[in-house]
């Protein structure tokens, strides 16, 4: 296999392994040695096929599209041309064009910092598929103290090629499950999306119900207020961040109609907003903070899996599909999540 990347911070004693030639997936990030990521198999083996692990990008799209072709801001995409193209087992396209994707340009600034970046129409392949000329960057940085190892990612759209750009990728961290051990979920307040049998948001469903008094609320400093629930309950669910709590005047790309509620789709964050979940087990608390950007959040836990994804999302599951926002010509959208994770003998100590 071609050489990976590895970041390290010594005071967090973390260090993280990226393979920029298969999509600058990240499929190790070690904490004094403990493994906080999960893969479906032996490295390799999973940089040989298209399976999602670890901490992969779905880019340009998160999530599944209804179909192979859509209509975005006066284009026609046919994402089919792809011959690679990754589906779900009923067809669907899911999870983006960038999975394996090589041609990534890398910078570094020490040994704990790297930015990779894709000038996306230098390639007529990514422009075949999906024709928005734009720059994506990503950057990963390791920091911390003894207690607390922290990795921040930051994903980057520069609308530079002239058009404007749509906004609907996402990421997807497999954290690693301890099957011996109970492992619990913290949610942050959030608003349930009613999915189809395909995992696709209902056509003008009602995001508004039950579901969504289980969302749990934030205190002012924006930690967790109330107790979690179990992992490993067998879902597959989209949620919206926050909505209802979110006021102001809609963004201003506004969003085509589509399956998830237009109130949740147009009202935007409020300033200086961000999320928080966490997976805690015995031993380890990994908490995940979106950026007010991350409006949306998928959450993965299959029944008995050794992981567990909490999935910060720019927009919803088909938002290509069904209608996007989008990064005006000649400006930059950026969204960060960060990850801080603890073992709770280091905090007891």
């Amino acid at each position: 296999m071609d050489a990976s990347c590895v970041l390290v911070d010594s005071l967090s004693q973390s260090r993280l392994i990226i393979e920029p030639n298969f999509g600058c997936v990240a499929t190790s990030w070690t904490v004094a040695g403990d493994e906080r990521l999960a893969l479906p198999s032996a490295r390799d083996a999973f940089l040989a096929s298209s399976r999602t692990g670890g901490i992969p990008l779905l880019y340009p799209y998160a999530n599944r599209l209804r179909s192979d072709t859509c209509e975005v801001a006066g284009k026609h995409l046919d994402f089919a041309v792809i011959a690679s193209l990754k589906r779900d087992p009923g067809g669907l396209p899911i999870h983006g064009l960038l999975l394996r994707w090589p041609a990534w340009k890398l910078s570094r600034r020490g040994e704990n910092h790297l930015e990779a970046s894709l000038r996306w129409h230098d390639h007529a392949e990514l422009m075949r598929a999906y024709s928005f000329a734009h720059t994506l960057r990503i950057s990963w940085t390791l920091s911390g103290d003894a207690a607390t190892a922290v990795l921040a990612v930051t994903t980057s759209i520069e609308a530079d090629g002239g058009v404007d750009v749509p906004i609907a990728f996402g990421w997807h961290p497999y954290f690693a499950v301890d099957l011996a051990s109970a492992t619990s979920l913290a949610l942050p307040r959030r608003t349930s999306i009613a999915l189809d049998a395909q995992g696709l948001p209902q056509r003008h469903a009602d995001a508004r119900g039950a579901a969504a008094c289980a969302g749990l609320a934030s205190d002012a400093r924006g930690s967790l207020a109330a107790s979690s629930e179990s992992a490993g309950e067998n879902q597959d669910s989209l949620y919206a961040l926050d909505a209802q709590a979110n006021a102001g005047a809609p963004p201003a790309a506004a969003a085509l109609p589509g399956a998830v509620p237009d109130a949740l789709l147009r009202t935007p964050p409020a300033p200086g907003e961000s999320h928080r979940a966490s997976v805690t087990n015995d031993r380890i608390t990994t908490e995940i903070d979106f950026s007010r950007e991350y409006r949306f959040m998928q959450v993965f836990s299959p029944r008995g899996a050794p992981f567990v994804c909490i999935e910060p999302m720019s927009a919803a599951t088909a938002a290509l599909s069904d209608g996007c926002e989008m990064v005006t010509a000649g400006e930059t959208f950026a969204a960060t999540f960060t990850l801080r994770s603890s073992a709770h003998a280091r905090l007891l100590a």
